[in-house]
């Protein structure tokens, strides 16, 4: 009788051994799925953020811009309600760096939400692009020839959020160094 008993918490001992084993084993199977998990959002991630880097330094180098032409006399680009990124005056017809001015016609909104704002967020879309702008969102425009940023007076563009505007300024690649906007229908 006593053999019988060894045998039997010899075999309760190998079974709590193996379970405490496939216990281990399962739990390090998932702690590396979620690490593996993490890290993969955390490369997505890094790649959004150097592909927003872009338009990110823009925003900043157009917010720097801005505030240092504020401080300057007023040039006819600030009075209508924007800056000629190139920095030259527009009033100097000869000026070498001057560039062409371009018109498009688009949906002023902001550079988080784009074309489609949430529908989740319980607001107008004027209300999103506000929102998202002020917790550091740029201003761009969405038009059928493509997405662009605006760089200028943002108080300006505030007006327009989230409505069809006509927008005229200096095209350098995707930005636009508003001259003056409008509403359009």
């Amino acid at each position: 009788m006593n053999s019988g008993k060894q045998d039997r918490l010899k075999r309760a001992e190998f079974c709590a051994v193996v379970a405490f084993v496939l216990l281990v084993c399962i739990t390090i199977l998932f702690v590396s799925v979620t690490v593996a998990f993490a890290v993969r959002r955390s490369v997505e991630n890094n790649a959004a953020t150097k592909q927003n880097a872009p338009l990110q330094n823009i925003a900043a180098q157009n917010t720097l811009a801005f505030n240092s032409q504020a401080q300057s006399p007023a040039s006819p680009a600030q009075t209508m309600g924007g800056a000629d990124p190139s920095g030259a005056n527009p009033s100097t017809p000869d000026s070498s760096t001057a560039k062409d001015l371009s018109t498009v016609s688009g949906m002023v909104t902001d550079s988080y939400c784009g074309a489609r704002h949430s529908r989740n967020s319980n607001r107008s879309s004027t209300e999103c692009v506000r929102y998202c702008t002020h917790r550091g969102a740029s201003y761009i425009l969405v038009s059928s020839g493509g997405t662009y940023m605006l760089h200028g007076n943002k108080a300006t563009f505030n007006k327009f959020a989230g409505q069809r505007a006509k927008v005229t300024g200096t095209l350098d690649g995707r930005v636009i160094g508003v001259r003056s906007i409008m509403a359009s229908n």
